[in-house]
């Protein structure tokens, strides 16, 4: 079974949720995209690998596929950018963004302060 956008952003943000951690779900358009948006995250350089290790992590507890989402970080599915300093965004070119609502997570964290 293919992992969808929106499950990958449920366990991106689940994964924020246990770790108090610096997961951000965003809409990003990187390099060669040409204006085409995915699913992102932002964290810090070097918690950029723990980052991938505790998605899987989540995403199991979750009962996600694990074979797809390795498909996605194995296959060339995922890919990184600078974000100046020691920040880095992951995301993911194969994961389209169309439909899915951004603001409603930005919402939602205001509400814990």
């Amino acid at each position: 079974m293919r992992l969808t956008t929106e499950q990958l952003k449920a366990v991106i943000v689940e994964t924020e949720m246990q770790d108090g951690g610096p997961l951000v779900t965003s809409s990003y358009s990187g390099r060669s995209m040409y204006g085409h948006s995915c699913l992102g995250y932002t964290v810090e350089g070097d918690q950029m690998l723990a980052s991938v290790a505790q998605i899987m992590v989540t995403a199991e507890s979750m009962s996600i596929d694990l074979d797809s989402l390795a498909e996605i970080f194995g296959g060339g599915g995922v890919r990184w950018d600078s974000m100046g300093r020691s920040a880095m965004i992951v995301y993911f070119p194969r994961m389209d963004v169309d439909g899915i609502d951004f603001a409603k997570d930005d919402d939602d964290d205001d509400d814990d302060e």
